[in-house]
């Protein structure tokens, strides 16, 4: 199962309160503004042991993965401007950056399947 959660975090929680899928697994897509926090993807999980997957999804990014042809390499350089900018200068670790592109790549690939 999929949900998309366009309006954020409070929207999951949501419809974790009104039982939503209640004993499906969940891959889970949340529109954020900001970077999401190592603390509010724990709490998902202790809300719901059926998350199989939660990808925070930029706005941002959505436009540049839009206007651009994809390559590793533009993606990689977006990805750390757009880290350094949400954590006021800070260089993402390169097993971010690493996992960053594994979750684009394993996107593209259920995407193309039709998921």
């Amino acid at each position: 199962m999929s949900w998309k959660a366009k309006e954020g975090v409070q929207q999951v929680h949501q419809w974790l309160e009104e039982g939503r899928d209640a004993s499906a697994w969940i891959d889970l897509e949340i529109t954020m503004t900001e970077a999401m926090s190592m603390e509010q993807i724990q709490t998902l999980r202790k809300a719901y042991d059926g998350f199989i997957h939660i990808r925070p999804i930029y706005p941002e990014m959505e436009v540049i993965r839009a206007a651009e042809p994809r390559s590793a390499l533009s993606m990689e350089e977006h990805f750390t401007r757009f880290y350094s900018r949400q954590t006021g200068g800070a260089q993402p670790e390169p097993e971010l950056v690493q996992l960053f592109l594994e979750l684009l790549q394993e996107n593209d690939l259920a995407e193309a399947a039709g998921e």
